[in-house]
């Protein structure tokens, strides 16, 4: 990638950063996703086009709140990949305005500072809370029911 990107003269762009960082990061988020998806019953599509709801309202009232927790977890997962990849950050991301990761790397590489103690302080502390966050919205979710026609048990 980076001698195609040196000969492209496209290295230090922060718009190609991204879309580097988007191709390793949607594969990922969108397997999330579509599971999650996979998860919501059918027949709740049916059943609502067939009492007049149209797709984005369908969209809107019962599939978006069915896989919303995933959708969370995709985007922390896009997070965590894209904080995650320091080489592609020093390599081909800007170096007028560099990323905290390839900084924080240069500071490894440089000196030993308190303030990236302090910086990966915060990011425990941050992931933690976030973890919590995202446990206690499942806790706090409602139970998801099942249909199940009359007569029938389990």
């Amino acid at each position: 990638m980076f001698s195609l990107l040196l000969h492209a003269h496209l290295l230090g762009n922060q718009w190609v950063l991204g879309v580097i960082h988007a191709c390793l990061a949607v594969p990922l988020t969108m397997i999330v996703i579509l599971n999650a998806a996979d998860t919501v019953d059918p027949l709740l599509w049916t059943a609502a086009s067939t009492l007049g709801a149209r797709w984005w309202l369908i969209l809107r009232a019962i599939v978006l709140p069915s896989i919303a927790l995933s959708i969370v977890v995709a985007f922390v997962l896009a997070f965590v990949v894209s904080w995650d990849e320091v080489t592609f950050a020093v390599f081909v991301g800007p170096t007028a305005t560099p990323t905290l990761p390839s900084r924080m790397f240069s500071y490894l590489k440089e000196l030993i500072n308190p303030s990236l103690t302090a910086i990966a302080t915060l990011l425990v502390v941050v992931t933690i809370v976030a973890g919590g966050l995202v446990w206690l919205l499942k806790r706090l979710a409602p139970a998801r029911r099942t249909y199940r026609p009359a007569g029938v048990e389990q």
